[in-house]
């Protein structure tokens, strides 16, 4: 059998009866992830809510300055991101997905929380602190 000694950064083989299993320091194992992909500009651009929305922002253009068209276009894509991030979620839930990444900015648009490593790598930072001092 092949083992592998991370500590050590060695691996080697040994005689399957000399192995005993220990069950990991992990506290969790992290099931297989599934990755969703979406084009939000996509969305904004061809969907119901989102051409509304530029036809709006294109009749305030035409009356008002550009000055009121950039805060009211910062309101209303606000507020389409906020109703998409809502279908998004429940999506992603209802179809197993663990991530969606949003293609225009590679931005993480929705993750499982299973997935955060942010407490284990504070404790793998404190560790090796101070195996350090």
């Amino acid at each position: 059998m092949q083992v592998n000694i991370p500590a050590l950064k060695k691996q080697g083989w040994i005689h399957f009866s000399l192995v005993k299993r220990i069950p990991s320091t992990s506290s969790h194992i992290l099931p297989q992830s599934v990755i969703g992909i979406i084009d939000i500009q996509r969305v904004l651009n061809e969907s119901i809510q989102g051409i509304a929305a530029k036809e709006k922002l294109d009749h305030i253009q035409k009356r008002s300055g550009s000055e009121q068209i950039e805060n009211t276009e910062k309101q209303i894509i606000s507020g389409i991101l906020l109703e998409i991030e809502v279908i998004v979620t429940a999506y992603a839930q209802k179809n197993g997905f663990t991530h969606i990444l949003n293609t225009n900015s590679g931005a993480v648009f929705y993750h499982d929380t299973v997935y955060d490593i942010t407490n284990d790598i504070i404790r793998e930072y404190n560790e090796q602190l101070q195996l350090n001092n």
